[in-house]
Order: structure tokens, then sequence, then C-alpha cells
């Protein structure tokens, strides 16, 4: 189930490159820094301390498209104590890759 939700939200993402074609690309930065679809486009990068940049690009539509998948999925071929367990765990996994991320940005600087 994860590898065809995967496999759709990677068709959908390709979308953005589509539009990047479009736009005025002088580096790669321009590239990274790319957030039209998280949470961080509604803020703005220079509104927002560096510490919090990742969490908010990370909620982005993609991720709860994703994350939206998981749970149909989960709910069609599990029964409902699976389906919280992996949706807790990946829900926990999630969270420590973003604190890792904050923690790396942070003391690199």
């Amino acid at each position: 189930m994860v590898l065809k939700v995967v496999a759709i939200i990677m068709v959908i993402r390709l979308l953005p490159i589509l539009v990047l074609i479009f736009q005025d690309v002088q580096v790669i930065d321009d590239l990274l820094k790319t957030d039209w679809y998280s949470s961080l486009a509604l803020f703005g990068r220079k509104n927002v301390p560096n510490w919090l940049q990742i969490p908010l690009s990370a909620v982005n539509l993609f991720h709860l498209q994703l994350f939206a998948g998981l749970v149909t999925g989960l709910r069609y071929l599990t029964d409902k104590t699976t389906r919280n367990l992996a949706l807790i765990s990946y829900g926990c996994g999630t969270l420590l890759w973003w604190l890792v991320l904050m923690y790396v940005q942070v003391s690199m600087g």
C-alpha cells in the first residue's frame, strides 16, 4: 500500500517541476527554496526563524496527500488497532526526522 501511495505522490510531485520550466531559475538555490505548496509559503521564509523553517516546509500538500493515502489504504487493509499503531509510528517517525533536521540546522547554523 505504501508503495502505491508513494508512486502516486511521485507523479503528482512532478507537476511543480513543470511550473519551474517557466520560472526564472538562475541557481540551484532557487529550486531548493521553492515552497509554494507548504505552510512556509503562507508565512514567508524571511518572517520565520531558521529552526522553524523545516517543519513548516514539511507540512505541505504532498505530505498531507501521502498521509491521507496511507490512512485510506490502512483503513481498507487492516483493522482499527493495527491502523492506529501504524499511524502513530508514522507520525512519531516523521516528528523525530523533523527534530533531527531542526537540530542539524540550528547547530550548523
